[in-house]
């Protein structure tokens, strides 16, 4: 994983050097921050088991990048057609299609939330303002 990590970085600093920037208005700093910190063992950003997800310190999640970092870290495993999963549970559970959010559609899922079409289900109805 650090390694599948550090080559991207390295490209997006190679495009940087390249093209004097990586993103648009500033928000490419998920890209620049990570050589410096993807080798770091500090126990207010993780743990050495710990996996990197989108609530991770330092890393601004998109549509884009949230495919991208998983496919970083799940590469290996898919390669291989290994059953990839932190708990065997989650098969059963992401496999219920009364769910709001569809987990065989992930980067929809994400569009839907960034051009505000997802609505949230369960605890967060209540806040959620009607339409």
């Amino acid at each position: 994983r650090n390694a599948g990590l550090n080559g991207w970085y390295l490209s997006m600093l190679m495009h940087k050097e390249g093209w004097s920037r990586l993103g648009f208005f500033g928000y490419d700093l998920q890209d620049q921050c990570g050589s410096a910190n993807s080798m770091s063992i500090r126990p207010d950003e993780g743990l050495l088991g710990e996996l990197r997800g989108p609530n991770y310190p330092n890393y601004a999640m998109n549509v884009g990048h949230q495919g991208e970092y998983a496919a970083i870290g799940g590469a290996a495993h898919i390669a291989r057609g290994d059953a990839w999963t932190l708990s065997p549970l989650m098969k059963i559970t992401f496999a219920d299609p009364s769910l709001k959010f569809d987990f065989s559609e992930v980067r929809r899922e994400f569009a839907k939330g960034a051009i505000r079409e997802f609505m949230p289900a369960g605890e967060r109805s209540l806040i959620i303002p009607a339409r």
